[in-house]
């Protein structure tokens, strides 16, 4: 369960931090919206809070929560507990409405969009 939640998590990885305008992202254009992603027969909302937690609703309705903040042009999470973390590339921001095509950390093809 927890591989599953943190693979929909992850997929957003696509997103971004290099550097946009010369400064780098923080990811704010998160704050507050839902990422939904869609991939291998599946549909993953993720909803960004400012307090640095993401609750993620799974397929069969089940709510996780967990922290994400971003470091070095990654976009990183940890699991509920600390367990699992993985940081991801976030090489550019990603804006309302557009859809993005990206690949899964386990090589599926996902497509990501913020709500």
């Amino acid at each position: 369960m927890k591989r599953m939640f943190l693979l929909g998590l992850m997929s957003l990885s696509l997103a971004s931090c290099a550097t946009v305008g010369g400064t780098l992202n923080n990811g704010s254009e998160l704050y507050g919206k839902t990422v939904r992603v869609e991939g291998a027969g599946k549909t993953l909302r993720t909803t960004f809070n400012r307090d640095g937690t993401a609750m993620t609703v799974q397929p069969n309705g089940q709510r996780v929560t967990a922290r994400y903040w971003v470091e070095n042009g990654q976009l990183c999470f940890a699991s509920p507990g600390g367990s699992d973390r993985s940081c991801w590339v976030y090489t550019e921001r990603l804006v309302p409405g557009r859809t993005v095509d990206a690949t899964a950390p386990n090589g599926d093809a996902v497509r990501v969009t913020l709500e």
